[in-house]
């Protein structure tokens, strides 16, 4: 069993973090942050002063003045970070190891930082880290995680995202779902199994906007016949983590976004920056420059032209920032080390909010192997998008080409997609960048992190000359174009709408999302009409057992209290509780109608549903061209802008389990609904909701 992560506490996690906290910008100093939304104006101090003084000191202000807005020049040295043992797999991990518990004890705190945009930010981190720790695990083996709430004045809880939980749904973590938040100074034990789930996936924080601060992290788990797949054979294996970053606290911005009276289109707070296993890396030379003058329409200030760095506050104690300078922190690179004449696998998370992520790697085609857990017929392609909370799996290996030439580092890209933003963010990095560097020996799996001056890779995106041809022939990735090994039939099989053991085989549930500003000029998100209000922290629907579930599976006295009793249909609860209540064992088409300009990433808990199809336009079905034979089954699918998407699932998990946009704010402004589903009829499965749950429900008025 691997030893569990420290319990860390506030000084220790302050030291994980960084050296200084309190310590300035990475770089010349910057004027505290105003609110994001207000035009910044520009601003100079007068002093009243001796004249043969001030002829002293002006020029030195001037030239202080004039050194905080310069581009610094872009050096070929850095400090680069070394690969970190979260992130580097164990290649002698025992993929056939018999099933075992796995125990973790976690806390989650706060912590404050530099911004480079001036003042502090807070990240909300476990352990001190974020990304936080790596959950690995085989099939079939049963995770303890010990979560303590070390937030002063707010609840907590970790959602398992992807991971479908048989027989515990109340510890999915969604907080006003499946539980209530964790109170501060209280401990919570997740208690599952991930069943026969194999795959690349991630936890994160489910309650409020923790997850945008920085609340999550990695989850791997293999199968045993993961290395000897056709066509997927690999050496080491290495977990990429991406986010978009934000300067200023979610929390801040949420109220800000969702009360924009005057603007009559929402804008999505634009993100500051990506990081990528928490570093960003930088100075990038050739980045395209995006600073653009102060302008008063513009709804987020106009900050000083910093450096094109990515500074200390994307490193949040992970790996090493403990370094002595503000120079060797903001020109951190996370590192990935490969075996020369080898094939790696890189397990590429978006673990962001907002910003669709472009990936590539110099001089490489990506091999796509895997989609949110599901195997896929092996592709080649130049490059990916990664949507909010998506995954995938690929394969690289260096081209003849360049071992011959000698050139062994490489630039991994993480470039956002733009496509959503509503305003030019001034202060936007657009690029994270790590290093993927072959060496002679394999990677190292050591527990430490070191740091090293060397010479940073000098590749430009895009194919290796003597490939190029056959770089540029490769297809466009879209997402949609994949589908399950063609080698085998896809597993499960594809439900047949005669077969299911009820009366009510095959149902059909249309919805519509969309973003619209209500009479209140609030702008909210909407699921059928309906706006889903964030319930109190003591009140939860699982737990409340809304439309009885756990009363049907017992025959009364449903754990929460509450229950009215199954009866299938769809029902608005008080707060716009939209709850669709299934069947068991029933096959259900969710027919979904985005009438909003922008793709939605949108996840079902629970469940990875059946992708029948998409479009642009409004949904015809004699003309839809579903794919009922080989669809690929993923969690997290996105709905193209002023279109359309299928997808089906056989109702066999009960619980209480959300469907919503993971797109973060479009979730807390009301994109969310749920599915409700009971127990087998027979009885032979029940829920029983854990005391710890509903006790921590019952708690929260007292602490209020």
């Amino acid at each position: 069993m691997p030893e569990p992560w420290p319990n860390a506490g506030a000084d220790d996690e302050q030291a994980l973090l960084m050296g200084n906290l309190d310590g300035g910008t990475s770089g010349p100093a910057a004027p505290s942050a105003p609110d994001r939304w207000e035009a910044r104006p520009s601003r100079r101090k007068r002093f009243s002063a001796i004249f043969a003084l001030m002829l002293v000191v002006t020029p030195f202000l001037f030239l202080l003045w004039m050194t905080s807005w310069v581009v610094y020049p872009y050096s070929n040295s850095a400090t680069i970070t070394t690969v970190h043992d979260s992130f580097v797999l164990d290649s002698q991990f025992d993929r056939h190891a018999p099933p075992t518990i796995r125990v973790y004890y976690w806390t989650v705190s706060a912590v404050r930082m530099s911004s480079e945009s001036g003042g502090n930010r807070t990240r909300v981190v476990v352990n001190g880290r974020s990304p936080g720790p790596v959950i690995e695990a085989n099939a079939h083996d049963r995770i303890h995680v010990y979560v303590t709430n070390g937030l002063k004045d707010q609840g907590t809880s970790i959602h398992w995202h992807g991971l479908p939980l048989p027989g515990t749904p109340f510890y999915d973590g969604a907080a006003g779902i499946s539980q209530c938040p964790i109170p501060p100074g209280q401990t919570l034990l997740y208690n599952f199994t991930v069943g026969d789930w194999t795959g690349t996936t991630w936890w994160h924080g489910h309650t409020g906007m923790q997850h945008t601060d920085g609340l999550y992290g990695p989850i791997i788990i293999h199968s045993p016949q993961e290395h000897n797949a056709a066509q997927t054979n690999y050496t080491a294996e290495h977990v990429l983590t991406f986010a978009d970053i934000l300067d200023t606290p979610a929390d801040e911005l949420l109220p800000t976004y969702l009360s924009s009276h005057d603007m009559e289109t929402v804008p999505e707070p634009v993100p500051d920056r990506v990081a990528i296993n928490g570093l960003g890396g930088g100075p990038h030379h050739d980045d395209k420059t995006r600073r653009l003058a102060a302008d008063s329409a513009t709804p987020i200030y106009a900050a000083r032209t910093p450096q094109e760095t990515h500074g200390v506050e994307d490193n949040p104690g992970y790996p090493n920032t403990n370094t002595s300078s503000d120079s060797q922190r903001e020109n951190k690179y996370f590192e990935i080390q490969a075996e020369q004449g080898t094939t790696t696998r890189l397990r590429l998370i978006h673990a962001g909010t907002f910003a669709p992520l472009r990936i590539s790697v110099d001089h490489h085609t990506l091999t796509l192997i895997e989609a949110d857990g599901s195997r896929v017929d092996p592709v080649k392609v130049r490059d990916l998008v990664l949507q909010p909370a998506q995954r995938y799996s690929v394969l690289i290996a260096r081209e003849r080409g360049d071992a011959e030439d000698g050139v062994d580092a490489f630039w991994v890209r993480a470039v956002m997609v733009e496509d959503k933003f509503a305003y030019e963010n001034p202060t936007r990095h657009p690029e994270a960048r790590a290093i993927l560097r072959y060496t002679a020996s394999p990677a190292s799996t050591s527990t430490s992190t070191s740091t090293t001056s060397t010479t940073l890779p000098t590749t430009l995106s895009g194919p290796y000359r003597t490939v190029e041809a056959e770089w540029y022939a490769l297809p466009h990735f879209d997402e949609w174009a994949l589908k399950p090994p063609s080698l085998e039939p896809p597993y499960p099989l594809l439900p047949n709408n005669n077969t299911n053991n009820n009366n009510n085989a095959h149902t059909i549930i249309p919805f519509i999302f969309s973003i619209q500003r209500t009479h209140e000029l609030n702008w909210r998100s909407f699921i059928n009409g309906t706006s889903w209000e964030v319930p109190a922290s003591g009140e939860a629907s699982g737990v409340g057992d809304l439309v009885g579930v756990y009363n049907y599976s017992r025959g009364g006295g449903g754990g929460g209290g509450g229950g009215v009793g199954r009866e299938a249909g769809v029902k608005v609860w008080p707060g716009d509780q939209l709850v669709a209540t299934l069947q068991y064992n029933q096959t259900v088409d969710f027919i979904i109608t985005n009438l909003d300009d922008g793709d939605h990433p949108f996840h079902l808990h629970g469940y990875a549903p059946w992708i029948l199809g998409s479009g642009r336009g409004r949904y015809k079905p004699a003309t839809a061209n579903l794919d009922l034979k080989t669809p690929l089954r993923r969690d997290t699918f996105t709905v193209p802008s002023r279109g359309w998407a299928v997808v089906r699932i056989v109702a066999d998990n009960p619980g209480y389990w959300a469907f919503h946009c993971h797109i973060v704010w479009h979730m807390m402004g009301g994109g969310l609904f749920q599915l409700a589903i009971p127990p087998a009829p027979d009885g032979a499965v029940t829920l029983t909701l854990p005391d710890a749950i509903v006790e921590q429900c019952r708690s929260w008025p007292k602490i209020s």
